[in-house]
């Protein structure tokens, strides 16, 4: 009896986890969208740190994009930016990779949550 109450507070701990993540995670994807939107909001700069714990924790992985920039006299510097070095930016690339991400990590903790119940 004690093991099938172990296995249920297990069962249950593991969705309640899950899911104050998973709305932790749409909350900061509000947040983002806030601050695109309306160019305020410190929160998304303050929130930064604990909004990619949450996606790495989620097991996504950071994305690179191909940057080019003209430096002048007819040459132009190349490198890669990190998706998640350079969050919170406005660049439009950047924003849909970075929403994409978000939602990611939702799907993930909502099955993980799931997976607590119908294992």
């Amino acid at each position: 009896m004690f093991a099938g109450i172990a296995i249920l507070t297990l069962g249950l701990l593991k969705l309640v986890i899950n899911m104050v993540k998973m709305l932790s995670v749409k909350r900061h994807l509000e947040s983002y969208a806030k601050w695109l939107k309306e160019g305020t909001g410190a929160a998304v700069f303050e929130n930064r740190g604990v909004a990619i714990r949450l996606l790495e924790e989620a097991g996504v992985t950071d994305a690179s994009l191909p940057y080019a920039e003209p430096i002048g006299f007819g040459q132009v510097a190349t490198s890669s930016m990190s998706v998640f070095e350079n969050y919170p930016a406005n660049r439009k690339d950047l924003v849909i990779i970075m929403v994409q991400k978000f939602q990611e990590a939702i799907g993930t903790y909502r099955s993980r949550s799931l997976e607590a119940i119908n294992p």
